[in-house]
């Protein structure tokens, strides 16, 4: 290895020191401004779902919560794991901040925890995983109410610990191993896939080192038990093992496909959050072109440098084959099943995986003073400064909307004479969290269900109701989207293909457009 003369290592070591500081604290300050900018408050449909079980924990409901699609009756939640919405009632029972900070915290938290857990195997070159968190989507990802902070820590831990199982087997770190995996799993029910990932584990150490086979069987063992209990339990309370209406996509195979490979190609944008072409072209061309320039010098450099550090390149495939995994599995349940379409909150799992993996890979190649490796790393600097100014210092310069508290003061005051108990039809989603005694109701829609639900379906349904207030929604052209730029997340459209609802319904919005929110026996 080449020798590095001390006062040249000392003013590499601080550079990076400065680096890494800068980086996690403009995570932070991205973190905080984008939800207290955005009128949003960077959230999505299924955040104000999360932040509904946390407060309903906080108002003494336990993991029960009213709901529209069974006509508004409190019912167990398992549509989605409870990890999130756990840690936001821990954290906002500990701080004192309300469920919608608090979820904002612990995606701080978590950044900061995956940035450590990986540095700890790094003595130089640490610095570039926290500019991983400020390059493109990553940016949009943690300043989002959503679940993939949580369960990207999952994965990264149970990588780290099944790796550090596999060189040397104790019973810590299968306690270890076991909590990373019920931290995944808990977060989101795809985390089910590191059970597959075990099994290359288990026949990676069949062929190379036995004496850790017997504690990587254990792990197995203990991850399929919990999974089947969280699934019993799902079932035994709700009715439902996970999601309680899943359907087949509408969407063709070539849709599916074409969908995934472009949304995989707006991941290598490195500077853009979300690449829109029509809407900054020449931004989003000047950043993928510098992005796949970069990502090819990058790959050249890997292939041809020879491994130095063994142990780094070892982990670095397990991260990689963990991230092409989950790639995988996703791209085939989507084929079959119908969610959310692709996004780089679908991909965020592999793709935080496999960068980390890339950078491990990098680090083992070359000692970190080499001119190739000063080249690579000035770049990715810029880049990661370039996605930050862009995303976070030019967008909230520009940004002309209502901030998140005044749109929130607007929505409390709209409902400040709506009766405790009532049901409220296409209320704001905000009242999930806001109003948890207002009973959300909704008319069965496409494509979330099999069919709509008619005019006189639903009125049968809400009949119960003493107090019905009917809030009339917006329309959309797109579903609301993390990604379409649609401010809207109460908006129902008349394209089959997102947030449909049944025409009588729609022409009796269509007729009380001027109106904005009234009481209603049924719809007329």
């Amino acid at each position: 290895m080449k020798m590095v003369p001390n006062s040249e290592e000392s003013r590499f070591n601080k550079i990076e020191k400065l680096v890494f500081g800068v980086s996690i604290l403009a995570l932070i300050y991205s973190v905080l401004s984008n939800s207290y900018i955005d009128i949003n408050g960077f959230l999505t449909i299924d955040s104000t779902h999360f932040l509904r079980l946390a407060q309903s924990l906080k108002d003494g409901n336990g993991f029960y919560v009213y709901s529209w699609t069974n006509s508004g009756e409190l019912k167990f939640f398992s549509t989605w794991p409870i990890g999130y919405p756990l840690s936001i009632y821990l954290v906002s029972n500990i701080s004192s901040l309300d469920v919608f900070w608090s979820s904002k915290i612990i995606n701080i938290i978590c950044s900061i925890l995956i940035i450590f857990s990986v540095k700890k195997y790094l003595k130089s070159g640490f610095s570039m995983i926290p500019l991983i968190f400020i390059s493109g989507s990553f940016l949009n990802i943690f300043s989002y109410t959503m679940t993939e902070s949580l369960f990207g820590l999952g994965l990264v831990l149970y990588v780290l610990q099944t790796y550090e199982l596999s060189t040397a087997g104790s019973k810590k770190k299968l306690i270890f191993g076991f909590f990373a995996f019920a931290l995944a799993f808990t977060s989101r029910y795809i985390g089910a896939y590191l059970l597959i990932f075990n099994l290359f584990l288990i026949f990676q150490a069949y062929k190379n080192n036995k004496s850790s086979l017997r504690h990587l069987i254990l792990l197995l063992i203990f991850c399929s038990v919990y999974v089947a209990a969280y699934l019993f339990i799902n079932k035994a309370s709700s009715g439902f093992t996970t999601y309680s209406h899943a359907y087949i996509t509408y969407e063709s195979s070539y849709e599916i496909i074409i969908q995934f490979i472009k949304k995989l190609f707006e991941e290598l944008n490195l500077i853009m959050a979300s690449v829109r072409f029509n809407s900054n072209i020449i931004v989003a061309t000047l950043s993928s072109f510098l992005s796949v320039c970069f990502i090819y010098y990058l790959s050249v450099f890997l292939i041809r440098k020879k491994t130095k550090d063994f142990t780094l390149n070892s982990l670095s495939n397990n991260f990689l084959c963990s991230g092409v995994l989950y790639l995988i599995i996703v791209f085939f349940w989507r084929l079959t099943i119908w969610f959310s379409p692709f996004s780089y909150r679908i991909l965020f799992p592999a793709t935080l995986l496999i960068f980390i993996g890339i950078i491990l890979k990098l680090i083992s190649k070359e000692d970190l003073w080499g001119k190739e490796f000063k080249r690579i790393y000035v770049v990715f600097c810029f880049i990661a400064m370039s996605s930050f100014m862009f995303n976070i210092i030019y967008k909230q310069t520009i940004y002309n909307e209502i901030t998140y508290k005044q749109n929130i003061e607007r929505i409390m005051e709209k409902y400040n004479q709506v009766e405790e108990g009532s049901a409220v039809i296409f209320g704001e989603r905000q009242l999930d969290y806001k109003r948890t005694d207002i009973i959300p109701l909704k008319p069965y829609y496409l494509p979330l269900f099999s069919k709509v639900e008619t005019k006189n379906e639903f009125n049968e349904r809400i009949s119960k109701f003493n107090e019905i207030y009917f809030n009339i929604p917006g329309f959309c052209k797109k579903p609301y989207s993390t990604l379409s730029g649609d401010r809207n997340m109460n908006c129902i459209s008349e394209n089959k293909k997102i947030h449909f609802f049944d025409k009588e319904i729609i022409g009796f919005i269509k007729e009380n457009s001027k109106k904005n929110i009234f009481k209603i026996n049924q719809i007329k």
